[in-house]
């Protein structure tokens, strides 16, 4: 936990000045929100959640919080430092094969994940929260993404500091290849057998205010926090880190026994708080070909959010990742943030969830007949043959409509593996 608190004073220390290079200068590919508001307004957002923490001018904040327009800035508690600044992330969606052991019987399973967040920087406070919310409409049409140019890095007459990617979403996740885990009862996998069947990462910049909040205490204690907020519009998710060296005594034990029964604390840090309308979480929609599906997948996607909290996960992952950050945008599987793009791709998964689906009925209706008399199973070939139908229609239409860049990238591959067979 100290980690965190010496890596949130290098980061103010580092973007504390009024102009930092472009570290994005050379990626095509990449998209940015604007900031949707200035650092006044963030200020009057954040101070609310401050003041709480640290016990300090709860009624003030309030009143900054909804009449500071009206009376100006300096009602409520007031941030040591501020720092408008950048955060990289990815957007993906993917499909995956994985040889698993379930019920002590080797399988092979389709696992369909779509709308995930990954951080793209190993910074872990602001790594440690997906910072948009993906299950409902990622990017409603006010918070369209612009193309990054360095007009963005001084918005609201401000310069805006940024964070460098530092986690590639395909190289650097290799790190995890000899990870072996158990996501659900009885069903477990080493991660070097799972394959990519289709995947897509699309970068974007994520507009964030990032606020240290100092309270002198008595005898030389202090309570300090670290809040920041999603910046891309004006109902964008806002987070605080308690700092493990803070002030702790019964006020901070009410505050976090409020925080567990409005699910603001995080179930795996008790210093780190998420004050939105709902939890967001790391993975979108999505599904798994084993029964029960449901229970399944929430299972794996709680250990894919657990595994990206970890720090230490995160730091290996940067580390197998630097030799491949010069390389994202030569490598088709990242792609423009684009809405229609996004829109076609979702229609193709959902139709391969849908087969996926119409498969585990077949299976199951399968166990049942091998328990029935011999007469029966005759009287089941007709919903059988249906359900087959069904599924062939739906692998033509999946054909039909497979992203055509992804044709292109397979055929490129398997191009590339002729060549170099000997």
């Amino acid at each position: 936990m100290l980690r965190r608190a010496r890596l949130t004073t290098r980061l103010y220390r580092q973007y504390s000045t009024s102009a930092t290079a472009d570290p994005y200068a050379n990626f095509r590919k990449l998209r940015a929100f604007p900031f949707a508001f200035g650092e006044s307004t963030a200020k009057a957002y954040m101070g609310l959640y401050a003041s709480a923490i640290c016990d300090k001018d709860l009624l003030g904040s309030a009143v900054a919080r909804f009449l500071g327009p009206f009376l100006g800035e300096n009602w409520g508690i007031q941030p040591t430092r501020i720092v408008p600044l950048y955060f990289p992330a990815w957007i993906a969606d993917a499909e995956l094969k994985a040889d698993v052991s379930y019920k002590d019987s080797p399988k092979t399973v389709d696992i369909q994940l779509q709308n995930v967040y990954l951080p793209g920087s190993d910074y872990q406070v602001l790594s440690s929260v997906p910072l948009v919310d993906i299950e409902g409409e990622l990017i409603p049409s006010q918070r369209e993404p612009k193309p990054w140019s360095t007009d963005m890095m001084r918005q609201y007459d401000q310069d805006i500091s940024c964070l460098p990617f530092t986690l590639h979403p395909i190289a650097g996740f290799r790190a995890l290849k000899d990870m072996e885990t158990e996501v659900y009862p009885e069903l477990k996998c080493r991660l070097d057998a799972v394959r990519e069947s289709f995947v897509v990462h699309r970068p974007v910049l994520i507009p964030v205010y990032l606020a240290q909040y100092d309270v002198e205490e008595t005898e030389g204690e202090k309570r300090s926090c670290t809040v920041f907020i999603d910046a891309s519009s004006r109902s964008g998710g806002t987070y605080a880190f308690r700092s493990p060296d803070s002030l702790y005594n019964e006020y901070d034990t009410g505050v976090d026994d409020l925080a567990k029964t409005m699910d603001f604390l995080s179930p795996d840090n008790p210093h780190m708080f998420s004050f939105t309308a709902k939890r967001q979480k790391f993975v979108g929609q999505g599904t798994v070909s084993l029964s029960p599906p449901r229970d399944i997948y929430k299972a794996l996607t709680n250990w894919i959010s657990m595994t990206i909290r970890n720090p230490e996960v995160i730091e290996e992952v940067a580390k197998c990742s630097q030799d491949q950050l010069g390389e994202m945008d030569s490598d088709p599987r990242i792609r423009v943030y684009d809405t229609l793009d996004r829109a076609e791709t979702g229609v193709w998964m959902e139709l391969g969830a849908e087969k996926m689906m119409v498969r585990r009925i077949i299976e199951r209706i399968d166990e049942q007949v091998q328990e029935m008399d011999e007469d029966v199973p005759a009287h089941m070939e007709i919903p059988i043959k249906h359900l087959q139908g069904q599924e062939q229609a739906l692998e033509e239409k999946r054909a039909e409509l497979e992203p055509s860049w992804w044709k292109d990238y397979l055929a490129q591959k398997l191009k590339k593996q002729d060549t170099q067979s000997p």
